[in-house]
């Protein structure tokens, strides 16, 4: 898995043909993304973008995201370890459909659970004063 937190002031992007299978959660901010002739909008607090490797287009207002390039293959050896079903057991895990997922369901807001694994990664960066 690939992690990367960006900020941006507005921005309009435009891929031909993306290999990552992404996962798009919004810390602040809005955006709308374009995958054939469907448009999403999704918006901190409330929805992250799921899209899987293909061509896709977009923009944002000033924003700030945290963007997951996953394995599909990954993702399903996982699923399958969860759920205790044997390696042959194709799970459908709908990644191959671009989508809206919600941030929060049952009570628990992840982009809360994400913000705070954000921050413990961050405790495992080096001090400035040990660099001098």
């Amino acid at each position: 898995m690939k992690i990367i937190a960006a900020a941006n002031t507005p921005v309009e992007v435009d891929v031909d043909d993306s290999l990552d299978t992404t996962l798009m959660i919004p810390f602040h901010g809005q955006c709308v993304s374009n995958v054939e002739k469907t448009q999403h909008r999704w918006r901190a607090g409330e929805s992250a973008m799921f899209l899987p490797a293909m061509s896709r287009g977009g923009g944002s207002g000033t924003r700030a995201t945290l963007t997951l390039d996953l394995s599909p293959e990954r993702l399903q050896q996982v699923a399958r370890s969860m759920l205790g079903v044997t390696a042959e057991t194709h799970i459908d895990l709908q990644i191959h459909t671009d989508q809206v997922l919600a941030l929060r369901t049952h009570g628990v807001g992840f982009d809360e659970i994400f913000k705070n694994l954000c921050g413990v990664v961050d405790t495992f960066l080096p001090s400035p004063k040990r660099w001098r």
